[in-house]
Formats: C-alpha cells, structure tokens, sequence
C-alpha cells in the first residue's frame, strides 16, 4: 500500500494581504466617516454645475463638507434635494439663520462674481448664523436649508415688480434720480407677466414708498409733439443693458419693514409694483376701461389714443376683435389726472380728421377717439359704448351769432357761473358774421327762458374806465376749457328763441342786455358836442337813470342826435314838458342850514352828464315825447330865470354862484361881478316863479357876518360867504336895475307890518335894531338908518309891528332915548338905566298926545330929544 501523500495549503496567505488592507481601509474610511460628521439638505432650484461626491461645501475657502446625493423633488421638478455631509467640527453652526448657495462664475452688467469657480468649478458656500459660540448654543439645531442661487445680501431690501415685458436681464441696474440704488436680482415667468425681484441698498430702500413708480429705461428717449421734438439719449450703460428707475411722492409712507429673523428669502411688497414700459407711461392708471365699439368694419384706421380737447388723455393698450359679431373690444388707460372725470357722465366716440378747415392738428392725430363728459355725478363704470359720432341726447340746440370775430373752436365750453352748461358743436364761418351751432344740456335747457346772451369767455375780464374800473379772472376750470359765459335777461314767458347774440367781452354784453330792458328810448337834439360822449350818465336828483349810447350826425338840419336809454324803473319820470340839459357833475347848495356838496362818479366829475329836470311835473300824467331839446346851462338859464342888476360901492364878499334869499328861501344865484363907471355891478339870476320881487318896491341887502357887543349875527356867511336878500313890501312896478340899500339889514325886513321915515338932524346912540317903544313897551324898531335924499339930514326908517299901527297919528312924538339917563340936584341924584336894549343901542320913544288923525305907511316924522 502506497502511502497518502498529504500537501499543506498555502490559501490564507495568498487572502492574509488583501484582508489587511482592507481592514486598514475600512478602519481609514470609519475615522474619515467619522471626522465628516452628520448630513443636512439643502434645498435648490437649480443644480446644474454640480456632481455627487466632488461638489465641495466650502466657508471662506476652506472645505467643510461634500455633495453626496442629489435627487429631484418627484412632486415640483423645479426643486432638487442636494444632500451633503458636513465635518464634525461644522456640525455645531447648523443652526437657524444660517445660510447656503451657489458659487458658479456669473457675469452681471454692475458685478463679475464666482471668479475662484471658473476653474475649481460651483460649490456651495456656507456662512453661519453667528460666530459667537455663546451666541450659536442659543440657536436651535437644523439640518434642512434652502439654498440660494447667489451670495444672500444681508445690507439689501426685495420688492417685487411685474410687467408684460421681459427683455431686462438679471444684474441690471436699478436708479433713483439717476443714481445707482440696486440691481435686478433674478426674474422669472408669472402667470403672463415677467416678475423682477430687484434688491435695493438699505439706506436706499426707504425712497421705495406706496405711491412709488417703476418704469424701464429706454437707451434712447423721444418725446415729440406738434409744438417740440426732443430726443434724448441715456448712458452708454443704460444703453446696452437697460435698467429700471423709479420715483417717490414725498408725503407717501415706505412700503413695509421686513421681519430680519426670518430665513427665508423675503421680498417686502407680496403684491408688487408695475413695471411701467417708458416714463411718459407712469402718467397712466393701471385700472383699465373697456370701450365697445359696435360696427367695427366701418373704421379701418387703428385707435391709439383719447383725446380731451387736444390733449392726451388715454390710450388704448390691447384690443379684441370678435368677428362674427363684428364687435371690438378696445383696453384703455386713462391718465390718472383724467381718471377722475369718469366719475361724471362720461362718453366716447370717434373723431375722423377735419380736412375742410385744413387743421393741422386734426390731420396729425388723424382717426382717432375724443372723450368727454356731462356736469352729472354717476358712479364710474368699467365699460362704455365707443360711439361713431358724437351723441347728443335730451340737449336744446341753439345758434351764436356774432358779427365781430370771436375765435371759438369746436367743443368749446358754454358757461353759467361756474357750471358748464352746454358747448360748441360746429363753426360756420363766412365774411360778414360768425355762427356757432352749439347745445344746452338738457338740465339746463331753462335758462333760455330768460332771453340771455353770450359772450367770449376770456382769462381775465379788464374793465377800466373814468367810470369805473373791475377785474374779473376766470376760474381756472373755465381758462383750461375755455369758451362762452352767459348773462340772464329779461323773462321770456315760455318762449325760447334759436338764434342768440354773442359778443367779445362781458361789457359788451352787459351794455346789449341795459339796452334792452324794456326801459325808455328818446332822441336828446344839441348843435354842438361840448363835452357830450356815448356814455354820459343821465341824471335826476343826483340818482343816475339811464345813459346816452349812440351819437350821430343830422346832415340835414345841420345837429347832433343823441340816442338816449332811460331805465324801465325810471321811465316814468320823463314828462312831455321835462328839460334835459347838460351840467357839471359837481352840484353846490347852500342855504341856512350849511352847505352840501354833491358830487356824482370819476367821469360825470371831470366830463359832466345829462339832467332831467322836471320842475312841478312830478305829478304830471303826460305822456313821454320821442325828441327832446337839450339844453345848456345858459340857455337853461334863459328859459328859467329872469336877470337882475345891482349897483353897489363894493362886492361886499359876493361872488359868482352866490345864493340870493327871500324869507330864507333860495330864489336866485349870482350870475357874474363886474365894474360899470366905477360901481360894482352885480348880476343875478331870479328864478321866473319868484320873478314879482323885480319890483321898485323891493330892496336888497347884502348879508356877513356880524360881530358887536351883545350879539353875534349871520355867522353863517363866514363859511358860505356873502349872500344877497330881497326884501319885497308889495308889489310895484317892473324893475330890474337897483341900487344896495345896505349890509346887514335888520331882521324886519322880511316882516310885514307898518314902516314910516323919522328924520334927525342927527343921531348918536341909535343904530340898526334900536328899539321903538311906546309907554316902555317895544313896538318896533329901527330898520334901516341912512342920508335923506337932499343929503342935510339922517332918515331912519321904523318898523312898526302892524297891530300897534292905529297908534301913530299925525300928532304923535318921536323922542331919542339915550342908552343912559342921569339926572342930579342939589338934593338928589338919579341914573335911569331903563331896559337892557336901550341901555345898549338906546332907542326911540313914541308919544301920542291928544287925538289925531291916522297916517299912511311911509309917513315923515321929526326926531326930537328927550326932555329932562
């Protein structure tokens, strides 16, 4: 038997090797396992530039963790899952606040970033919460975090805009007045709008307010108009990567305050701005109107925008069109500062170019839709009808017509006060007058009950004249709108005329309604226009009652025709036998009382008027004559005065226009002082009513102030100046020449009663105003002392009061009594003071002896003196 050969194995240390390493591995790849620490979640939007196990997490540089898995979120393929394992040493600063993104190189028109991954490739960048570890144990614990797509700003606010327009790339700039305040950080597509996140610099981010406007800027801005064009080119930046400006109100509040220990990232308005395409479009509201237009195939032309007389007042953004309803559907904007009207009665329609009045602004804006609205309240609608003319509806059609040229323009505003009440509809034009077809609202429509006019409604209304002078500026409703005001007339009992005057100014129209207010109309016939004007107030005690308005030529007879308008209230008091006739505007009176001055408007002052004097005809029920003499003051004189002539040794103070009395009644006036053969003749004008004082029995008197002991007389005169006084006894014959009897005359003159002549050698005491008495009683007294006619003695005229006339006889005695009696004897003395009077002026006494026979008045007596 062959023994069994046994062979050893050799099988373990061919594995011994192998085992080793991979127990060394395995204890390497634990400690290195260990050393990574624990595994977060950070959640991105995009992972491109990734890749499991090589995409490093990095804090400044350094390495801190690595991509291990990346999945994508099975529900919203937008959102990937990067899982990532994070040393041990790191784990600690996984805390709430803090913060991962992407680094990849990343060009922007204001910065270049992720310059280290151009080569190394995107990583993820960590920052933690804090640094403090104090701090950071405070902090709760996290393993999930979002992840940006670019270094979180901590310094920066997020609003949020939106537009139709996404031609704006991420990193360009946002400007406040030019100036660089923030970039564009990222956008993306919303529902059919572009959203733009744009991150503002905090110490910027307050200019962001509620009523804030966001517009894109254009590299090249045109503006351009009828009256201007202007082009205006931006930065060579702005020029190439475009940006976003925007602007703030100053009253407005900013938008909002972030909560800063959120860790999400947050914008600060949720609802957004809009993104307005230029500048010119901010003047836009966002709400949008629709306007239907019915019959579309008719207008072939493309609606742009609306206008308000001329101006821009909306345009149309968008628009459908449905065609088997033949309907179109036009989106409008209307500019904020008109948006505000539609919340009257509004209405729209189409308005095609004028070519038959060659206007070139109509032609510019060619098609195109016009806009207005009634002065009614309504609440503002969303839809309109877009009508193909303009409508009228429930109006009162009148026309204007104006013979001078007066410029209104088509959709001009007709104006009552403040209201508008109507417009100008059509101009027709020809070389002899204006017409203007034109609409009254129909709440209105009353108004033409009153027989108005109109007239051209100007900035400021200038009335300045000797007159009068005013200034009337239009509010400013009516100087943005312009057009025509209106004046009410006269009532029309029901009756609405068609056609209506239309004049330039409010004067003018004021002047055409005076003239037709039913008041008087009379010719006033003059040979000469000495101060005579179209417009010379008519005048009647002092109150103005009408005025001349028209002044013409009779070629035929060689004088003027005045056109004169007198007042309806006044009418009546022009009788068949009233005067006219010019005077100054200053009119005098004087009298007892004092004086009174009077003196009417600037122009009757310095030009004069018109008077009608009606004399004692206020009661007169005559009818008005159609023509009338108008007379001067002379003439007028002649008619009414009879004239006088006065001889005196001196003026005595009298000048021309001084009052002549009677009784204390003004009868006549001064006419003019001149010198005849060395006396003052004095000429003067008695009023023909009082024309029997012109008698040989009447005398006249000048009257001064008087000054003496125990009185002070006529003190009137030192403010009037002298005046002239009749003194009228019964009538004589006719006389017109006289001679001054005297100054200051003896107040009974003017008394009736019983005057005889008392002769006298001569006198010592006795003076005008002495007494007369009889057994101690005054009966009279002395009325006038002067030289007899053959010059040997004095006469003194007495006045005796006409109930003691029956005691002067034939035999009667006219004693002198001296103002002081002293009688003295051996055995006594004695003064007789008698009556204060006496004791002044001294006085006569009468003393009737026995019967006589009674005396005729102007009888001639002797004066004796008294007996001891």
């Amino acid at each position: 038997m062959k023994p069994m050969v046994v062979k050893r194995s050799t099988i373990y240390l061919i594995w011994v090797i192998p085992i080793i390493a991979i127990i060394i591995s395995g204890i390497m790849l634990f400690n290195e396992y260990a050393k990574m620490g624990e595994s977060v979640v950070i959640i991105f939007k995009d992972v491109r530039g990734f890749k499991q196990d090589e995409t490093p997490v990095k804090y400044k540089g350094i390495e801190i963790g690595i991509v291990k898995n990346i999945e994508v979120d099975p529900e919203n393929l937008n959102k990937f899952f990067v899982t990532a394992k994070i040393k041990k040493s790191f784990v600690k600063y996984l805390t709430e606040g803090a913060r991962f993104w992407k680094v990849s190189p990343k060009l922007k028109p204001t910065e270049f970033t992720g310059l280290s991954s151009i080569f190394s490739g995107s990583y993820i960048e960590f920052s933690p919460a804090t640094s403090d570890v104090r701090k950071l144990s405070k902090l709760k614990s996290k393993r999930k975090f979002y992840g940006f797509e670019e270094e979180p700003k901590t310094n920066v606010t997020y609003f949020r805009l939106y537009s139709e327009d996404g031609s704006l790339i991420e990193g360009a700039p946002v400007l406040y007045k030019s100036f660089i305040v923030g970039n564009i950080t990222k956008k993306s597509l919303k529902g059919n709008n572009v959203e733009y996140i744009i991150s503002i610099n905090n110490k910027f981010a307050s200019l962001v307010k509620v009523d804030s406007h966001f517009w894109k800027i254009s590299p090249v801005d045109v503006k351009a108009s009828l009256p201007e064009f202007q082009l205006k080119v931006n930065n060579i930046f702005n020029f190439f990567f475009g940006g976003i400006q925007f602007d703030s109100p100053e009253n407005s509040t900013p938008v909002c305050e972030l909560d800063k220990s959120s860790e999400e990232f947050q914008v600060c308005n949720q609802k957004g701005f809009y993104l307005f395409p230029s500048r010119g479009d901010t003047e836009y509201s966002l709400k949008k109107i629709k306007l239907i237009l019915k019959n579309a195939h008719k207008i072939q032309s493309s609606l742009k925008f609306i206008y308000y007389k001329g101006d821009i007042a909306g345009k149309v953004v968008n628009s459908d069109y449905i065609v088997e309803k033949d309907v179109k559907y036009l989106y409008v904007r209307m500019k904020r500062r008109y948006s505000g009207f539609l919340a009257y009665k509004s209405f729209f329609w189409i308005q095609k170019p004028d070519f038959e009045s060659l206007n070139l602004s109509s032609l510019i804006k060619g098609t195109h839709i016009e806009f207005s609205f009634y002065n009614q309240k309504v609440k503002p609608k969303q839809e309109y009808i877009l009508y193909h003319s303009r409508p009228y509806k429930g109006v009162k059609t009148i026309v204007l017509k104006a013979k001078s040229p007066i410029g209104l323009n088509e959709g001009d505003y007709l104006f009552y006060g403040k209201k508008i009440i109507g417009e100008v509809v059509s101009v027709m034009l020809n070389e002899y007058e204006e017409k203007y077809n034109c609409i009254i609202y129909k709440e209105f429509k009353n108004l033409l009950l009153y027989n108005p006019v109109f007239y051209k409604k100007n900035a400021a209304e200038l009335n300045f004249s000797l007159e009068n002078a005013s200034v009337e500026v239009s509010p400013l409703k009516e100087l943005l709108s312009g057009g025509v005001a209106m004046l009410k007339g006269s009532e029309n009992k029901g009756k609405v005329l068609t056609y209506y005057p239309l004049f330039k100014s409010r004067k003018e129209a004021e002047n055409y309604l005076y003239l037709n207010g039913r008041g008087l109309k009379l010719n006033l016939i003059t040979e000469n226009l000495n101060g005579i004007y179209e417009g010379i107030p008519v005048f009647y005690k002092s109150m103005k009652i009408g005025k001349v308005y028209k002044i013409s030529f009779d070629e035929k007879n060689n004088r003027f025709l005045l056109k004169a308008y007198i007042e309806k209230n006044f009418k009546s008091l022009v009788k068949e036998n009233s005067l006219f006739y010019k005077a100054s505007g200053i009119d005098i009176k004087m009298g007892l009382q004092g004086v009174t001055v009077k003196t009417e408007n600037l122009l009757s002052l310095l030009k004069g008027a018109i008077v009608l004097k009606n004399n004692n005809l206020n009661n007169s029920k005559s009818f008005p004559k159609k023509q009338y003499k108008l007379f001067t003051l002379e003439q007028l004189e002649n008619r009414e005065y009879v004239k006088g002539y006065l001889l005196s040794d001196n003026g005595y103070g009298l000048k021309e226009g001084s009052l002549v009395f009677y009784k204390g009644v003004v009868v006549g006036k001064v006419k003019a002082l001149s010198i005849d053969n060395e006396n003052v003749k004095i000429t003067f004008l008695i009023d023909k009513r009082y024309s029997f004082l012109l008698s040989d029995k009447s005398r006249f008197y000048i009257e001064k102030t008087k000054f003496s002991a125990g009185e002070v007389k006529n003190i009137e005169s030192a403010f009037l100046g002298s005046s002239l006084k009749i003194a009228y006894f019964k009538s004589g014959k006719r006389q017109t020449v006289f001679k001054l009897v005297g100054v200051n005359p003896s107040d009974t003159v003017y008394l009736e009663g019983f005057r005889i002549f008392v002769f006298a050698p001569q006198i010592t005491s006795l003076s005008v105003g002495s007494p007369v008495l009889n057994r101690g009683v005054q009966i009279g007294q002395v009325e006038d002392i002067s030289l007899s006619e053959d010059l040997t003695s004095v006469k003194l005229t007495l006045f005796i009061d006409k109930k003691y006339k029956n005691l002067i006889t034939d035999n009667s005695r006219f004693l002198e009594v001296k103002p002081i009696a002293f009688k003295a004897g051996f055995i006594y003395a004695k003064v007789d003071f008698k009556s204060f009077a006496t004791m002044i002026k001294g006085g006569i006494e009468i003393v009737t002896n026995g019967e006589g026979k009674k005396v005729e008045e102007w009888h001639k007596f002797v004066l004796q003196s008294s007996k001891e």
